[in-house]
């Protein structure tokens, strides 16, 4: 109950059939009541791995899950991520429910911003591990904010 492991695989095709991947494994420790410390190994496409480390604190009331997480790069030079996300899952019957999600991730770096990407999800829980659903993402680049989406669906696998 003090140590948690999460991880997070993200492959996407944009409309330009350019493939990219995301992934993270976070090794976390409790702190007190929803605050943990973090250390984090993030790949991303190009870049290669990350060492990472900071905080993250997560918050149920009733179907609402509220998640923040601040990591900062351990190697030079300084790159620092926020991610903030929203979820509403009501349950309609015992093996069925409704899920929606709202997450914000923001990058910055010794050059200032980076990368932001807001991603919203609308889908279906079946029983407690399966989600399906639409899936919309809008993301903005470098300095200037160059801003271009994604319109596509979604699965996510809790175990």
């Amino acid at each position: 109950p003090e140590i948690g492991v999460f991880a997070r695989e993200i492959t996407t095709v944009d409309y330009a059939k350019q493939v990219g991947h995301f992934g993270l494994v976070d090794l976390t420790h409790k702190v007190a009541g929803g605050l943990d410390g973090v250390l984090e190994v993030q790949y991303i496409s190009g870049l290669g791995a990350m060492p990472r480390a900071g905080a993250q604190y997560f918050q149920a009331v009733g179907d609402v899950g509220m998640y923040a997480l601040a990591t900062s790069s351990l190697t030079e030079p300084f790159y620092g991520e926020v991610v903030a996300s929203v979820s509403y899952t009501p349950k309609l019957t015992p093996e069925f429910g409704l899920t929606f999600s709202v997450e914000d991730v923001t990058d910055l770096s010794s050059k200032g911003h980076d990368f932001s990407e807001q991603r919203i999800r609308a889908g279906v829980t079946i029983g407690d591990k399966l989600q399906v659903g639409a899936a919309g993402d809008v993301i903005e680049l470098g300095e200037e904010g160059q801003t271009t989406y994604n319109l596509g669906g979604y699965v996510g696998l809790k175990f």
